[in-house]
């Protein structure tokens, strides 16, 4: 996953909120929050390990709060564990 592929998934869910392409979603705790100008890199510990995600500049949590981050399942990158070729 690329950091640009995650997405702050809203407070709330109301109508028309749903993704119409396959999402998946990871809960963590926000652990860095990095305001860079035009986007925020956010540091999330979750149950597969830590990601960052890159955000435009938005309201987040503190630091310490759980965060709900989106992703469609088509932008995932698999790879080899062994060789470190992607697969396909």
């Amino acid at each position: 996953m690329r950091p640009e592929h995650l997405h702050l998934a809203p407070v709330h869910r109301g109508e028309g909120s749903g993704d119409a392409d396959a999402a998946g979603t990871l809960t963590g705790t926000l652990e860095i929050v990095e305001p860079v100008g035009n986007e925020i890199f956010l540091s999330v510990r979750t149950p597969i390990g830590p990601v960052i995600c890159r955000v435009p500049p938005q309201a987040v949590p503190e630091v310490g709060g759980m965060l709900i981050l989106h992703y469609a399942s088509a932008q995932l990158l698999c790879f080899d564990a062994i060789s470190g070729l992607r697969v396909q």
